[in-house]
């Protein structure tokens, strides 16, 4: 996120269904890397059925797996090797830190630069506003739709200035001692 960005919102509920789905998928990325293994250099599904169609000169690519005794990783390939990614796991198959970033930051929405400049605006009036020390003095007036400056709440704090309420003590003395 680059500093001249500012967050609206962020869905945590989104980006923690996709955290859970790649969590859920664990299991199969697992079975998935391990029958791998048995169909080296082969990145596709079509690629498999060609290597054992062509090893057995079969034409049905479960009866050719399974002359060669490679049913079962076969079957496992050609049902999770479009689901999963294995970029989202780290080397042990826990969901890394980078994938949970990604999640959050998809799940993230940005103010528009119109409204950052419009922020900046309010911004340095309310600095302003508060280096008078009027806050207290200024309220919002809902007819108008305008923040009003309020003379007799300045008149009474200006008069009170010197007023310092007494610091909190532990101990409560009654007037009997």
């Amino acid at each position: 996120m680059s500093k001249d960005k500012r967050i609206k919102n962020i869905d945590h509920q989104k980006a923690n269904a996709e955290i859970q789905k790649a969590m859920d998928n664990k299991e199969n990325a697992i079975l998935l890397k391990d029958a791998l293994k048995s169909f080296p250099g082969m990145d596709t599904v079509d690629q498999i059925r060609e290597h054992l169609n062509s090893k057995t000169g079969f034409e049905n690519v479960l009866m050719s797996a399974d002359a060669l005794n490679l049913k079962s990783q076969y079957v496992i390939v050609s049902r999770f090797l479009n689901e999963v990614d294995f970029s989202v796991y780290d080397k042990d198959f826990n969901v890394s830190q980078e994938y949970k970033n990604k999640c959050l930051e998809n799940a993230t929405t940005y103010w528009n630069d119109a409204d950052l400049k419009l922020f900046t605006k309010i911004e340095k009036a309310l600095k302003q506003l508060n280096n008078f020390g009027l806050p207290i003095n200024c309220f919002y007036n809902d007819n108008k739709g305008q923040i009003l400056f309020n003379e007799k709440a300045f008149d009474l704090n200006r008069q009170l200035s010197n007023f310092r309420p007494l610091p909190a003590t532990k101990q409560v003395v009654n007037s009997n001692g």
